[in-house]
Order: C-alpha cells, then sequence, then structure tokens
C-alpha cells in the first residue's frame, strides 16, 4: 500500500464508508477504489478531485499536508499551467508537477482551483477576456467605424504576440467539454459578430468597402491569431510595430485608408526589415 492509498482506506473508514459507496460517491468500480487503496494504480487528477469530495476532506488531509497560509496566488499557479501544457500537452500534465512547478503545495493549488481543468479553463477565459476587453474598448474610444476596426485588429494582435496562454488554444477548444466549451463557443461567436457589425456599418457609412463581412472579418481574425506563429519578441520590429503594419494591411483589405505609420524603431531606421525568428 502506498502512501496516497493508505490516506483514502484512512479516510473512508473515518467517514464510515465501505469501499463500495465510496465507489458509488466517486462514479468508479469497487474493484477501482481496491486498487487505489492497495496502490497498484494512481487515479488520474478527474478521478482524484471525485475522491476528495466523496470524502468530505479538505485537501490539507487528503494530501497529508498541514494547514498554512497561502504561499502562491493564482497567477503564480496560471503561469506554471501555462509552461507545462504548452512542454507537454494538457493530458500529460499532473497536479503534483502544476504545484511543484508555481513553487506551492497541493494544497495550496486546490485553494485556488478545483482541478487541472480548472486550471485550463482559466488560462482561456482569461485570453477571451482579453478579446472582448478589445472590442469593448473600440466601441468606447472609436466613433468611426474604421477606427473601431483597427482598435479590434490591433487589440487581437497584441493579445496573440503579449499572452503565450492564447497559444494553447485549438480551434475545437479540446481538451475543454460540456458546459464551458458551449459558453466559449458562444462568447468566440458574440466576440465575431460584434466585430461583423463593425464591418457592416463602415460598408453603410462608405468608410468600408467589403463585400462579404462575414469571410472578411474570419479571414481577418484569422490573420490576426496566427502572428504567435512567427512573432518573436528579439526580431527587429516591436510588438506596436508589428499591430500597427498588419492593422494597416488588412484594413487595406476591408477598402479603408491605412493611417500613416508611426516613424519609429526600424521604419527609423529605414531597415524595411519585416518580422521574422530570432
Amino acid at each position: 500500500m502506498n502512501a496516497l492509498g493508505e490516506r483514502v482506506r484512512v479516510l473512508r473508514h473515518a467517514r464510515g464508508l465501505t469501499q463500495g459507496e465510496l465507489a458509488r460517491s466517486a462514479g468508479v468500480s469497487n474493484g477501482y477504489i481496491s486498487k487505489v487503496e492497495r496502490g497498484t494504480i494512481t487515479p488520474p487528477d478527474a478521478t482524484l478531485s471525485r475522491l476528495v469530495a466523496s470524502l468530505a476532506a479538505s485537501p490539507e488531509a487528503f494530501w497529508g499536508e498541514p494547514a498554512r497560509p497561502v504561499l502562491k496566488g493564482r497567477d503564480e499557479i496560471l503561469a506554471a499551467g501555462v509552461a507545462l501544457f504548452a512542454d507537454k500537452g494538457y493530458s500529460r500534465v499532473s497536479i503534483r508537477e502544476l504545484a511543484q512547478r508555481a513553487g506551492c503545495s497541493t494544497a495550496n493549488l486546490y485553494h485556488h482551483f478545483a482541478s487541472k481543468y480548472d486550471i485550463f479553463v482559466s488560462l482561456i477565459e482569461g485570453a477571451m477576456e482579453r478579446h472582448n476587453a478589445g472590442l469593448e474598448e473600440a466601441l468606447e474610444r472609436h466613433h468611426d467605424a474604421d477606427g473601431q476596426l483597427r482598435h479590434v485588429l490591433r487589440a487581437h494582435l497584441v493579445v496573440h504576440m503579449t499572452q503565450p496562454e492564447v497559444r494553447l488554444l485549438r480551434e475545437d477548444f479540446h481538451p475543454i467539454a460540456g458546459a464551458e466549451l458551449q459558453r466559449f463557443i458562444r462568447g468566440r461567436d458574440r466576440y465575431e459578430r460584434g466585430v461583423r457589425r463593425i464591418v457592416e456599418r463602415g460598408n453603410r457609412e462608405g468608410v468600408l468597402s467589403v463585400a462579404d463581412p462575414a469571410v472578411a472579418v474570419r479571414a481577418a481574425m484569422a490573420a490576426c491569431t496566427a502572428v504567435d506563429r512567427w512573432f518573436t519578441p528579439d526580431g527587429p520590429l516591436s510588438v506596436d510595430e508589428v499591430a500597427d503594419r498588419t492593422a494597416d494591411f488588412l484594413l487595406a483589405g476591408f477598402g479603408a485608408t491605412p493611417s500613416a505609420p508611426a516613424a519609429t524603431g526600424a521604419a527609423r531606421r529605414g531597415t524595411g526589415a519585416g518580422p521574422r525568428r530570432g
């Protein structure tokens, strides 16, 4: 019997539960609980979370760690998630690795997040909130449709050049599922509709000229999202320069007149060099 199996057995007896009762509550078989307690299998994080809940145990009691002040906050744990998920892939990262990378105990981690899945969802929520903030700022700060569109495009580009968590997001939102998946899909579609409404208004007012706003917006969003695949901070252009030049290029495709680029950085030096990898 290993330490984890012993903790499950001790807590089960303390709650007066049989293996069958614990198995039903955690959604596993009697044999599975028996194997956990004998130490022949180690449950994945999602099953461990259900066991903790079924045993009505605090993370400190379950992991055998004394209660202590929270040493690390959400930001450190989220940063650990970005690094590990990007390096190993979501399915190969464990709660223990996340806690170790964040420099905290598993109990500390569970103080902020219910599971590894919860950490991943929080990362994607943060990225989507930044996109929505860009759209809201565009509508608040600009009255003209072309100014609003420039702001949205530029904000989208900056997010994908400065926020590494966006690189975890696949087109199908994997591993997000269920209610969270539907919520993210609705949020993505709402954001896209908001940008499309800007383009449609620009068409009506004559400051933009697009035959198919839906196709144009999707193509522009795809180009903005792909910037993190080729931009590198140590290239010849800064984040702001890449955002300005790319927004100009995309706005021209929407039939708008691009603004004059600021004479900074590489433009002042007259190199004409585009962004490239280190």
